[in-house]
């Protein structure tokens, strides 16, 4: 069960980075009483002149209690097994098997998830391959959308070397964030003041598009938030370079990262004219097995 709140669009007085800096990470109560211990860390390592972070542990919170330690054990290895399959295959040109590898792998981990401040890593290096995957298929905005969120997960993937998969991986460079958020790519959109409403801009308004579903891992878990996700509206009324505060619940972030990407929206309108706009929506995660 969960809620969506379109709210006001961002100010972008004193811009659009130190605006989304300015998000405090949300963290719902259920894991604030319960201190994580740090489980695992991230290695880089060079394959080929990719940058890879790959897991070396994972913290047993991450995977739904129901499991054995051993069950827990084989998901993660599973994990990285297929992970590495994929990036052999999208190397060798083969972009449909090398997404279909990696696709399987960011379903089965959204599925899973339960929380952790540290779930978000090897989801996104699965999101990175997606998008690798998807670019090679000619599914441009696919594979934006993807590369995009893993950034947002783990803003190290925005300096990903794309070399090794020639022109289609080149595609993805103008994707890349700084300093974990949207670049300059992103400067031409427009925002109202804060505190001051301009008349002359219209926001989106959304026209169709699935509603976020409470994540599937958390289960029973009882584990509720609220979710600030920013991203742009297009002129045609796309949404693009998604983004969450670091310190976001990875499961809820992709959630509603996932509802998000289907959503369409009358564009905004500036004196007339559709414009690009900075959008921010807020989702209520209430725990359907607690209420």
């Amino acid at each position: 069960m969960s809620s969506a709140t379109l709210s006001r669009l961002p100010s972008r007085s004193s811009g659009f980075a130190e605006q989304l800096r300015r998000v405090a990470p949300l963290n719902s109560k259920a894991v604030r009483r319960r201190p994580v211990r740090m489980g695992f860390a991230s290695i880089v390592k060079k394959s080929r002149g990719i940058l890879i972070l790959i897991l070396v542990a994972v913290p047993a919170h991450c995977i739904p209690p129901t499991q054995s330690r051993s069950g827990i054990e084989m998901s993660i290895a599973s994990w990285r097994e297929q992970l590495h399959k994929a990036n052999l295959l999208l190397q060798q040109s083969d972009w449909s098997s090398g997404y279909k590898t990696a696709d399987w792998v960011v379903r089965d981990m959204r599925d899973r998830l339960v929380a952790g401040p540290n779930t978000g890593v090897l989801l996104a290096a699965a999101l990175v391959f997606r998008a690798i995957g998807e670019a090679g298929l000619g599914r441009e905005d696919d594979a934006a959308w993807d590369f995009c969120a893993a950034q947002a997960f783990v803003p190290a993937y925005s300096r990903t070397d794309f070399r090794p998969y020639g022109p289609v991986g080149a595609a993805l460079n103008k994707w890349r964030y700084t300093a974990g958020v949207p670049s300059d790519s992103a400067s031409s959109a427009v925002a109202l003041d804060s505190g001051q409403a301009d008349p002359a801009v219209t926001p989106p308004r959304k026209l169709r598009g699935t509603p976020p579903r409470y994540p599937f891992g958390k289960g029973t878990s009882c584990i509720e938030d609220n979710i600030v996700v920013q991203s742009i509206v297009t002129a045609d009324g796309r949404p693009e370079f998604p983004y969450v505060a670091p310190g976001t619940d990875a499961a809820f972030a992709m959630a509603a990262f996932d509802a998000l990407r289907s959503w369409r929206f009358e564009p905004a309108r500036r004196s007339g004219m559709a414009t690009r706009v900075y959008f921010e929506l807020t989702v209520h995660f209430k725990a359907p097995a607690c209420h």
